[in-house]
């Protein structure tokens, strides 16, 4: 049978139609949302506030909070609007706004990007502390994050001169939550494989690469741990790396099932692929401020210091 195009002015997001009560996990996303932004805003008040913290791996530390916040106030928002108040249908020009500027695709790869420069940034403070001073900078932290925003925009900006020509022959309804490549992906028709295999190829090598040289950063860091470190900062030195890493996983293995992997030869359950995505940009935001920032000790001094009734 040949396919028909259909004229597609917008696009209905089948957002967990599987789940029941709708009401209950919108009361759930909700306080998520609410730690999240507590969470990741605390962080940022108080590296600008105690200028002693305003150093590369504190700045890295806010862009990352704000990178949580941006993506959880896009993400969660949309959810709920389409949970609670059954708001799904989104204009097709407004559905390619939010991949290209809020979240899908541009925020996940900022934090891509900045997750693999902080583990770089660690590797060469515990291996190369006498040149980290000289290395790592305020400016050289502007500089990669300029940077990494400007690939970034190129990157997203491909992507979305692909879904510019995308033809859709039987539906438009987005097995999603939100807007994304992989959804429209999976309900677009196609002559031949070209975009299947062009954006996982340029997937593996973004996502894999990355990945990789974070595995490597943090091996090395706990190489150097075991070495020099005494017990006690050997323990602590592993319990930080493998909490690190714990999360770099929880953002990566998601994004490299959804993305890596063809559409064609996903899970066929559309809303697991959605859940596997929304782990990776819900979970990550939420428990980032605690093993990033909140565990450490200058922060910790700094938030007693601020809360202090006499201060």
């Amino acid at each position: 049978m040949k396919d028909t195009n259909i004229s597609v002015s917008e696009f209905v997001l089948s957002c967990l139609k599987e789940t029941d009560p709708k009401d209950g996990i919108g009361v759930v996303f909700l306080l998520i949302y609410l730690v999240t932004i507590f969470g990741n805003v605390t962080v940022i008040l108080i590296v600008v506030m105690d200028q002693q913290l305003q150093r590369p791996m504190y700045m890295c530390i806010v862009i990352l909070s704000v990178i949580d916040v941006t993506c959880s106030t896009t993400i969660i928002m949309k959810i709920l609007v389409a949970l609670l108040f059954k708001n799904t249908v989104i204009p097709r020009n407004a559905c390619y706004v939010q991949m290209l500027m809020f979240f899908m695709h541009y925020m996940e790869s900022l934090e891509i990007f900045l997750l693999t420069l902080m583990a770089f940034d660690r590797y060469v403070a515990v291996n190369y502390p006498l040149r980290y001073p000289s290395l790592i900078t305020n400016k050289t932290i502007l500089v990669s994050i300029a940077f990494m925003n400007a690939l970034t925009v190129m990157l997203v900006s491909m992507g979305l001169s692909f879904v510019a020509d995308f033809n859709f022959c039987t539906t438009n309804v987005l097995p999603y939550c939100f807007c994304d490549f992989t959804a429209m992906l999976r309900i677009a028709c196609f002559k031949d494989d070209r975009y299947i295999i062009l954006t996982s190829t340029l997937a593996a090598v973004f996502i894999v690469f990355t990945f990789v040289l974070i595995i490597f950063s943090y091996t090395k860091i706990i190489v150097a741990a075991l070495k020099t470190a005494r017990t006690e900062g050997k323990r602590k030195a592993l319990s930080t790396c493998f909490t690190h890493l714990s999360i770099v996983g929880l953002f990566y293995i998601p994004l490299f099932f959804s993305y890596v992997i063809p559409a064609r030869k996903q899970i066929t359950n559309s809303s697991v692929t959605s859940s596997l995505i929304m782990v990776a940009t819900i979970i990550p935001p939420l428990l980032n401020p605690l093993i990033y920032s909140l565990r450490n000790k200058e922060i910790k001094q700094t938030l007693l210091i601020l809360s202090s009734p006499i201060h």
